[in-house]
């Protein structure tokens, strides 16, 4: 597992799993953390080094991947 801390004003962090190819993500408002499906190692990669996680995360995961939230019962 691999976590990074955004400087994001909407994201708090990510926890990624390249086993499982799942992206917890942790927002900094009173959301549930959610957690992708199928997510690749290089959109990690992307995001992680991306200008504004937040941006990327509109852009690239939001309606892009199933998500549920996470620590509810599958």
């Amino acid at each position: 597992m691999e976590e990074k801390i955004f400087d994001s004003s909407y994201l708090s962090k990510g926890i990624y799993n390249s086993e499982s190819k799942e992206l917890i993500i942790v927002f900094k408002a009173n959301e549930q953390p959610k957690m992708f499906y199928e997510v690749s190692q290089e959109v990690w990669n992307e995001m992680k080094e991306s200008a504004s996680a937040g941006s990327f995360y509109h852009s690239k995961i939001k309606k892009v991947y199933e998500y549920s939230v996470w620590g509810e019962a599958q």
